[in-house]
């Protein structure tokens, strides 16, 4: 087994997948570490879909102000903005790697709606759409080269520079050097070195009685950032999804899962919820009744109860046909029915469930930490993308590759292009690189499609030029090939460009 790579991430969901991939086509060698088998994660329980702007009709500035609005003002807008422009693009990576999300007879994507949203905005594949998107992800997973899926590998602790020695922080100050992990099956202790650990590992629903969320949601990123020092925040915040399934004793597993979703998105095709009265009493709680935010309804439902003395409400979506119910939610209709309930002729008694944290490991919009070398992306992250409340399927798009500035090290060759550093003049402008740097220059540039073009802050500046701080890079600005213009800028080698 090889124990030594550029980088280590912890989970198998779809932000420790794509991230992985990235990071494997910038030419990085990636170890994946899933504590059971590869799609065990929250990803492939999602059915609902994801959030992005398709619509000629939407436009981000709809999507960011219904994403304020679910978070309850604690959202942070500027991450909140980058992160829902950026979505579209997160879409199209997906469908280039063969998702093929649910289409309508005119061969557009069928967005749907769900709680919060003031349009329809959800792409899905039926209700299985986190299945989907673990198949596609693992598949091109599978293709790469790079990359090591390694299952029943449980992290334990990353290993950092101050937990080796003084020595080591001396020798470069405090950073991630690797982690442990348990090898389930063999009962031993693996170490892994890697300079970067990204944390995927998801959310913590786990620590409550009753949860959507697998049995591997148990918060072990969280209590591994917080256990290297690491700020954690917003843990307070948890959100509970309001319709999951109830069965008498509480119990609510159906195929496997610890609470059986009942889609938020059966809603956004026209189901009601009903008190034991049979009053759709959502409308009493909120303009936009059984479409309002997560967390209002689940409040709403957890009124209801306690006012009434009832276990559960009922979902009512009677009025749809039998046979368009079970095209467009094969899983759900397929899950009611195990326990003797028909979508489209019973009433359905659901009740709220712990579902997502939203807030986990204090990151920037890269998914760094404060700790070098220590990211996290996905539900253990909290960028400030949810604030109080996450709005359905909304999903943190990021870390993108580009957006994550691995550590400076020595390079003696260009990471991309594969060519030796270089001198390059242009007019008044000189940039001569060091040995040790990672320059390559427009004339090899162009023999790798224009994509290099990166030198690290190791080389030589030009007179008058201040000092960047370790890690940053210098880039050519757009009209290299034109002006010879050069700017120093706080970014990785990758998406200086």
């Amino acid at each position: 087994m090889k124990t030594a790579y550029d980088i280590v991430v912890i989970g198998s969901g779809i932000a420790g997948l794509s991230f992985a991939l990235k990071a494997a086509a910038a030419g990085r060698s990636v170890a994946i570490l899933t504590k059971k088998n590869r799609a065990d994660s929250n990803t492939n329980f999602a059915q609902g879909g994801l959030a992005a702007v398709m619509a000629a009709e939407d436009n981000f500035d709809n999507h960011v102000h219904d994403t304020l609005v679910a978070g309850d003002g604690l959202c942070d807008e500027q991450a909140v903005r980058e992160i829902v422009r950026d979505g579209p693009a997160r879409v199209r990576e997906l469908v280039a790697i063969g998702l093929e999300f649910s289409r309508d007879t005119h061969g557009q994507f069928d967005l749907g709606r769900e709680g919060g949203h003031s349009h329809r905005r959800i792409l899905h594949v039926k209700d299985m759409t986190g299945k989907a998107i673990e198949e596609a992800l693992l598949r091109a997973v599978a293709g790469s080269e790079r990359i090591d899926l390694f299952e029943h590998l449980f992290a334990i602790d990353v290993v950092t520079a101050a937990k080796v020695g003084a020595g080591a922080v001396a020798a470069g100050g405090n950073r991630v050097l690797g982690l442990h992990a348990l090898d389930v099956r063999e009962h031993r202790v693996v170490s892994l070195a890697a300079p970067v650990v990204m944390l995927a590992t998801g959310g913590a629903g786990q620590v409550y009685l009753y949860t959507t969320n697998p049995e591997i949601a148990t918060g072990d990123g969280i209590a591994m950032a917080y256990r290297a020092g690491v700020p954690v925040r917003n843990m307070e915040f948890i959100q509970f999804h309001p319709t999951t399934l109830y069965t008498a004793g509480g119990a609510g597993a159906v195929a496997g899962w610890p609470r059986f979703l009942i889609s938020e998105a059966v809603r956004g095709e026209g189901a009601i919820l009903r008190n034991f009265a049979g009053e759709a009493f959502m409308p009493r709680y909120h303009p936009q009744a059984d479409l309002a935010p997560r967390d209002i309804v689940a409040r709403a439902i957890d009124a209801e109860m306690k006012t009434s003395g009832t276990p559960h409400v009922w979902l009512d979506i009677r009025h749809k046909d039998e046979a368009w119910l079970r095209q467009r939610f094969p899983q759900i209709f397929a899950g009611c029915e195990k326990v003797g309930l028909n979508l489209a002729k019973d009433l359905v008694p659901v009740v709220p469930a712990a579902h997502y944290t939203c807030g986990g490991v204090a990151t920037d919009l890269r998914g760094a930490t404060e700790l070098p070398g220590l990211y996290a992306c996905g539900e253990v992250a909290c960028t400030g993308l949810h604030g109080a409340n996450r709005l359905a399927s909304t999903r943190c798009w990021r870390p993108s590759w580009w957006r994550i500035a691995p550590p400076p090290r020595s390079r003696t060759i260009c990471r991309r292009c594969r060519r030796r550093p270089r001198t390059y003049r242009r007019g008044r402008i000189s940039v001569a690189t060091t040995p040790t740097s990672a320059w390559c220059s427009p004339t090899a540039g162009r023999s790798c499609g224009g994509r290099c073009g990166i030198m690290w802050a190791s080389c030589a500046r030009p007179s008058g030029w201040s000092a960047p701080a370790p890690g940053w890079a210098i880039s050519p600005r757009r009209s290299m090939n034109t002006t010879g213009i050069f700017r120093w800028i706080r970014s990785c080698w990758s998406c200086a460009t």
